[in-house]
């Protein structure tokens, strides 16, 4: 045979073998419900005990050979991330350097946020010939896994379980040429950017991270970038900032350019000192958010100064000081922000295996929480020495500590640790021991019970009764930190999560547009839980479509439905469609809102749209809706404070037709861009001032400022915030249905502003003083906590001019409505929280007793709905709620049931 001939038929052979194997890869999932998954042989990358790579095998090979073709048929489908590596076209890449890639602090959520992204490189090989590889790992490890060719972009995919089955597809690399300039137009250099590939929760399973700098020019030039890549960027000028991180999809080929308009801020200095001796702190580190963003240290003298400050993107600033507690503040409108920190207290403890062996390399996290609305939180972390031993420096001694210690082969464990008293030295956890580790395994599957691959599962660990503290800080179950975990399923619908104690958990689906799927587990000492089965509960498909006024799709709009069975969320994708499976009929569609400002494609800039009105009672017929948003007309404002100079931090009102549409703070100079419906006016009013949380409060202290009939156009719109001198006080009296004071009454006013001296709570004489009110009409509102439980109705609302005048507001006894309050399998429902409302006005709350009974009392003549909401918090932190059931005013008496969802 000659060497053509020959050449022809290897080349054939060749072509039938990758056939092959891509049929195989691609039919696969067709004719493969879910593995078996065997845990009778003892595999010997299950006896490891340390966290690094497994040992060499065949198939993590580094020399420049490439490997041998891989049987995707004969792979192990508990240990083997396997696959194939393909062109855009789908062809088989061969010499693909495939590396596995671990984070170790991702196991369980909110551990270790400091060294979250760090990275440990695992085992690697080569694609063969027809793009096949095959990489061993732990069982039930889950880890990221990168792909590298010459001529192409590399990629890394996350969360792959070990065992699964992937299509790794490597495109030309494209790059992005971005341009940072001032809002001028002038370059800016030194820009820090920071890209980032977006959320897989919101679809994108790719991991992508760089960071870079611009030049002297305002010019970055990324390169070797996937195409077709959602990614965020972040930059940070030395003296200003994007206003926020601006989403971008990179290219399909080639490069494209994009214009990153940085935003001027203020400079925030300040001091650092000790509490007590109030002595500088020097080397402290200072910095926005609690990434500690333009991280700052503070000089001999304690003092630091940081650029750049935004009100409109962030809210906090941060301090952290070795031996110190850690600390963090509201900026609001200064711009010299102060701390001072305590002394931090210390634990340590030893950590042991069951046999009292002690355990080098554990990862060891505490953290605690306080009032939680307010995020002080405490955050330090450590590795075990090799006896075991380990030390916790720096901790707040006004928390509960939650002392997390991980290391794989052993189970998960959890300690509290009480307050600290920094007098009496380091707290003693003593010896620690880690149990043997137990598994949870299963597979997800939809209705018909099929595999569902690639579905985010969350583990939750369920407190101990011994464990749960007492109601504080808004929690009715304080958070546990190390007790969650989230996980994707595999090609197979199949989850694992290793190194857990024994003890009780939930695992929880939540999929964009359905049904929230829970189901709780005992974890035994004794044996592992493998053959977990979870059903995503049935329904029918339901689509909402978002479209502008010409008929384009709308991206990224977010759509709430509410049913009989909880509310569903998802979001537009591309062509402006969120897909539902729902279970019983829609109550009501709630407005589309866009996600916040970004751009997309050159830099171009998302068109601001009208607020549409809800969509109510679709029938169970309909299978699809649609909102069409129409482009409104922008208008500028610019809000000046009494002083003449722009009011940093504001917050207005957007009103149409008299009602509010939406809340939006000014930026950093004080200026505004609205909406404004075609042909119409809206009016815009002053209704926040203090930054709260990375938002604002509903508080104006006592200033004033609107615009009535606002219209669209180029020209910017000044609003003057005044504080007025007109007697805007008011005197009221609350009284019981026979003219008795009523104590602790709730009053307030709407519209505000609502400042310390506009809402509050009655004396004994029944009497409380309301000022700093609108010179205008206002309503007055009145309740009591007890309300329902002494049998009483408040007023109705009552619109009044304030000056100065005494108002009387009485009480009046309510008629009876008898009540039981059930879970969804009929049994009664106890301790469960039901509220009273008369149209907008709630009358008060309910506590179910221990069967499940309540009463409710009602106006004798109510003049609007009345709606009676039942809700019961459960354990694995689900809430069970009823529907919003109108009453008949002549009703006595009534069945609640309760539904799942959130």
């Amino acid at each position: 045979m000659g060497t053509w001939k020959r050449a022809l038929l290897a080349g054939v052979v060749l072509a039938l073998c990758i056939g092959a194997s891509l049929l195989w890869f691609d039919g696969d999932r067709k004719r493969t419900t879910r593995a078996p998954s065997p845990r009778d042989v003892s595999h010997a990358a299950d006896r490891q005990d340390s966290d690094g790579p497994p040992a060499p095998t065949d198939s993590s090979r580094l020399d420049e050979s490439l490997s041998p073709p891989v049987d995707l048929a004969k792979v192990d489908l508990d240990r083997d991330v396997h696959g194939i590596v393909v062109d855009r076209e789908g062809s088989p890449i061969a010499g693909a350097r495939l590396t596995v890639v671990r984070y170790p602090w991702q196991r369980a959520s909110t551990l270790n946020v400091e060294q979250y992204f760090d990275e440990e490189v695992g085992a690697s090989t080569r694609s063969a010939a027809d793009g096949t590889f095959a990489l061993r790992e732990r069982r039930g490890r889950m880890v990221n896994l990168r792909a590298q060719a010459p001529g192409y972009a590399e990629v890394e995919l996350r969360q792959l379980l070990a065992g699964e089955r992937v299509r790794v597809v490597l495109g030309e690399a494209v790059s992005v040429l971005i341009r940072t300039v001032d809002e001028d137009a002038n370059p800016v250099r030194d820009v820090k950017l920071r890209l980032r590939a977006r959320s897989q929760r919101t679809g994108e399973q790719r991991h992508f991270e760089r960071g870079l700098s611009s030049d002297a020019d305002g010019l970055a030039l990324v390169e070797d970038l996937p195409p077709r890549l959602k990614i965020w960027i972040r930059a940070l000028g030395p003296e200003s900032a994007s206003p926020s991180s601006v989403y971008y999809e990179t290219a399909k080929n080639g490069r494209e350019e994009l214009t990153i308009k940085l935003v001027a801020g203020r400079t925030i200095t300040g001091r650092v000192v000790d509490a007590s001796t109030n002595r500088p702190i020097a080397g402290a580190r200072v910095g926005f958010s609690w990434t500690f963003e333009r991280l700052a240290r503070t000089d001999a003298d304690g003092r630091y100064s940081i650029p750049g400050w935004q009100e409109s993107v962030r809210g906090r600033i941060y301090v952290d000081a070795e031996s110190y507690g850690q600390a963090n503040t509201e900026v609001e409108t200064r711009s010299v922000v102060n701390f001072s920190l305590r002394p931090g207290g210390g634990a340590t403890g030893r950590a042991l295996d069951d046999a009292g062996r002690p355990l080098a390399g554990v990862r060891i996290a505490a953290l605690g929480v306080q009032e939680p609305l307010d995020k002080r939180i405490s955050r330090r972390y450590a590795r075990s020495l090799d006896d075991g031993s380990f030390e916790l420096t720096g901790l707040r001694t006004d928390m509960v500590h939650t002392v997390v210690l991980y290391r794989t082969g052993f189970g998960r464990t959890i300690v509290e640790l009480p307050p600290l008293d920094p007098t009496r030295g380091p707290h003693d956890l003593g010896e620690i021991r880690m149990p043997p580790a137990r598994a949870i395994e299963g597979v997800l599957v939809d209705a018909m019970g099929e595999p569902v691959p690639r579905a985010e599962i969350r583990l939750v660990g369920l407190a101990p009764p011994h464990l749960r503290r007492p109601v504080t800080a808004g929690f009715a179950d304080p958070p546990r930190f190390g007790d969650e975990e989230r996980r994707v399923t595999d090609h197979l619908g199949r989850f694992r999560f290793p190194n857990l104690s024994a003890g009780n958990y939930a695992l929880n689906v939540a999929r964009p547009g359905r049904v929230h799927a829970r189901m709780k587990i005992v974890l035994r000492p004794e044996e592992d839980l493998l053959d977990v089965e979870m059903r995503l509960a049935d329904g029918r498909a339901f689509l909402v479509h978002v479209r502008d006024d010409r008929g384009e799709p709308v991206w990224g709009a977010v759509v709430h439905l509410r049913t009989d069975t909880g509310r569903l969320q998802n979001v537009t994708g591309d062509d402006g469609t969120a897909a539902f499976i729902v279970d019983g009929a829609i109550q009501q569609i709630e407005p589309p809102w866009l996600l916040p400002l970004r751009m997309r494609e050159h830099g171009a800039v998302r068109p601001a749209y009208v607020r549409a009105k809800p969509i109510r009672f679709v029938p169970e017929t309909e299978s699809e809706a649609k909102f069409v948003l129409q482009s409104g007309k922008s208008a500028r404002i610019l809000v000046l404070g009494p002083d003449g100079k722009p009011m940093v931090g504001a917050l207005v009102d957007v009103l149409v037709e008299g009602s509010p549409t939406r809340s939006i703070g000014v930026d950093a100079h004080g200026r505004v861009e609205i909406a404004v419906p075609p042909g119409g006016t809206v009016d815009v009013v002053l209704s926040g001032l203090k930054s709260r949380l990375g938002g604002y409060a509903k508080s104006t202290d006592g200033l004033e400022g609107e615009l009535r009939g606002v219209r669209g156009g180029h020209e910017v719109i000044e609003m003057r915030v005044t504080r007025p001198s007109a007697d805007r006080t008011l005197f009221v009296l609350v009284e019981g249905p026979d003219g008795e004071p009523i104590e602790g009454a709730s009053v307030y006013v709407s519209p505000g502003p609502r400042t310390a001296n506009s809402s509050g709570r009655t004396n004994a004489a029944g009497k409380i003083k309301l000022s700093d009110l609108l010179a205008r009409a206002i309503t007055v509102r009145v309740g009591h906590r007890r309300a329902q439980e002494w049998g009483l109705v408040p007023p109705a609302p009552l619109e009044v001019v304030p000056k100065g005048q005494p108002v009387v507001r009485r009480f009046e006894k309510g008629v009876p409505l008898e009540g039981v309050l059930l879970l969804p399998d009929g049994r009664p429902a106890p301790h469960g929280r039901l509220f009273v409302r008369v149209g907008k006005q709630i009358l008060g709350q309910l506590v179910s007793d221990e069967e499940g009974r309540f009463t409710a009392y009602l106006p004798p003549k109510p003049t609007e709905t009345i709606v009676i909401q039942g809700s019961l918090r459960q354990q694995d932190g689900s809430t069970l709620r009823t529907r919003n059931s109108e009453i008949h005013p002549d009703a006595r008496s009534i069945r609640l049931r309760l539904r799942g969802g959130d």
